[in-house]
C-alpha cells in the first residue's frame, strides 16, 4: 500500500473535524447519562444512537477545508472513484478507523468497481501485527469494535445477542455509535436535526476540550496505517455482497503468522457478515482445515472462522453444522473460545458436550476458562450445578 492513498492534507482537515464531532463531543451525552438513574441497556443503547446521528448531520452541516462549502457538499462533490477511496483511506489511518455513511453512499455508487478497489487495497496490506511484542487475547475481540455499515443482515433477534465470547457481555449497548445510513431516502444528509439530549455544552469551554482531545499523534497513525486502512475497509464491506470475496481474506488471514489486532477485529466483521446467509465455503474451508492442517490449531484464523459459521443462517437440519463446531472445538486451542461459538450456534444439544468437556477438565483449567464454560452452558439454557464442581464453589 502506497502512502499516497491516505496522505491529502485536505483529506486529514476533514478527519479532523470529523473526530472532534463524533469523539470529543460525544463525552457530553455520556457525562448527563452518568447523572440518570434507573437506565436500562436498551435505553442507554437508543440515546447513544440518537445522540450518533444528531452528531452527525451536524457536522455534515460544518464548513468544509473547502472554502464555501460545508463537509456534505464537500463529499459529495468528489465523484472520482479513486479519490473517494483516499478519503477513506485517509479518515481510516488519522480518524478512529470509523468513516462517515455519505463516504460509503458515495462509493456504493460505483458498485461493483468500488468493492474490487476497496478488496484490492485490504489484499495490499500487510496483516502482521505491527508491535510484535503486543500479546492479544483473543476473548477480547470484539471489546473495541465498531461497526460502521448501515443495518445488520440478520434478523431482530440476532441483532440482540451478544457475540459468544465472555468479554462481550452487557458491552453491545454502547457500540451503536454511527451504525446508522444516512437520512431517510429523499431527504437531504445535511438536513438540521435538533437533538433532545440537552447534552450541548458551553461552546466556549467545549472547543479548548475539543482542541485538547483531538490532538492527532500522526507518526503513530503512519506507523499502522497499512493495517489501519484494512480493517476499516474490511468492516466496510461487512455484508453478503462480499461473499465472492471470502476465500481471498481467509487465505490470507492463515498466511499470517499473528494479524494485528485491528485486523483481527475487522476480519471477525467481515466473515460474519458477509458470509451470514451463505456459510457453504467457510464450512468447507473449515472442515478440510480440521485434517490437513496441525499448524492452525491455536492460530485466530480457526476462531474467525469458527464463529462465523456458528452465527451464520443455517437451512434444513443443523446436525452437521454442530457436528463441525464440535470437531472445532476439538481441534483448536482455546477452548473457552470455542464454547463460546457453540453458545453463539444456540443448539441445546451442545450442552451435554460443553458439560462433559468441563467435568473432565475442571481440575486442569484456569478460573477464566471455567466461567467461560460456565457462560456457554447457562447461554444455552443450560445449568451448572454446584455440587459437581465443588473447587469452584468453596
Amino acid at each position: 500500500m502506497t502512502e499516497e492513498i491516505w496522505n491529502n492534507q485536505q483529506y486529514r482537515e476533514l478527519t479532523i473535524s470529523w473526530n472532534q464531532a463524533m469523539c470529543s463531543r460525544f463525552e457530553n451525552v455520556f457525562s448527563q447519562l452518568r447523572e440518570q438513574e434507573s437506565m436500562t441497556e436498551q435505553d442507554l443503547s437508543d440515546r447513544v444512537f440518537k445522540h450518533s446521528l444528531d452528531l452527525m448531520h451536524k457536522w455534515y452541516q460544518e464548513p468544509s477545508p473547502l472554502e464555501g462549502l460545508s463537509n456534505a457538499e464537500f463529499i459529495s462533490r468528489i465523484d472520482d472513484l479513486k479519490e473517494l477511496i483516499s478519503l477513506a483511506a485517509t479518515m481510516s489511518v488519522y480518524g478512529e478507523m470509523i468513516v462517515p455513511d455519505l463516504v460509503i453512499k458515495s462509493l456504493e455508487k460505483f458498485g461493483d468497481n468500488s468493492m474490487d478497489a476497496l478488496v484490492r487495497e485490504i489484499m495490499r496490506a500487510d496483516f502482521e501485527a505491527s508491535n510484535a511484542e503486543s500479546e492479544f487475547d483473543l476473548p477480547d475481540y470484539f471489546d473495541d469494535v465498531m461497526i460502521v455499515m448501515g443495518g445488520s443482515t440478520r434478523d431482530e433477534n440476532k441483532k440482540s445477542e451478544d457475540c459468544g465470547i465472555p468479554a462481550c457481555a452487557g458491552k453491545n449497548a454502547a457500540k451503536a455509535t454511527v451504525s446508522a445510513g444516512p437520512a431517510e431516502d429523499g431527504s437531504d444528509p445535511a438536513a438540521d436535526t435538533v437533538s433532545d439530549t440537552g447534552a450541548e455544552s458551553d461552546p466556549g469551554t467545549a472547543t479548548d476540550a475539543i482542541s485538547a482531545s483531538v490532538e492527532i499523534d500522526y507518526a503513530a497513525c503512519e506507523s499502522q496505517a497499512s493495517q489501519r486502512v484494512a480493517a476499516s475497509f474490511l468492516t466496510m464491506i461487512a455484508n453478503p455482497a462480499a461473499a465472492i470475496y471470502i476465500p481471498l481474506i481467509v487465505e490470507k488471514l492463515a498466511a499470517t503468522n499473528m494479524p494485528d489486532t485491528v485486523i483481527q477485529e475487522a476480519a471477525a466483521q467481515f466473515l460474519s457478515g458477509a458470509s451470514y446467509s451463505s456459510p457453504a465455503w467457510l464450512m468447507e474451508w473449515l472442515s478440510e482445515t480440521l485434517i490437513s492442517r496441525e499448524d492452525l490449531t491455536d492460530h485466530p484464523v480457526i476462531y474467525l472462522v469458527m464463529y462465523a459459521v456458528a452465527s451464520a443462517q443455517h437451512k434444513g437440519a443443523k446436525s452437521g453444522v454442530l457436528t463441525l463446531l464440535q470437531r472445532t472445538f476439538d481441534y483448536m486451542s482455546d477452548k473457552a473460545i470455542g464454547a463460546g461459538c457453540l453458545a453463539s450456534f444456540g443448539d441445546q444439544r451442545a450442552i451435554a458436550f460443553l458439560k462433559s468437556w468441563l467435568h473432565l477438565n475442571q481440575n486442569q483449567i484456569d478460573e477464566k476458562t471455567w466461567h467461560g464454560f460456565a457462560m456457554a452452558i447457562r447461554r444455552l439454557g443450560g445449568r451448572v450445578d454446584p455440587a459437581e464442581h465443588p473447587n469452584r464453589f468453596h
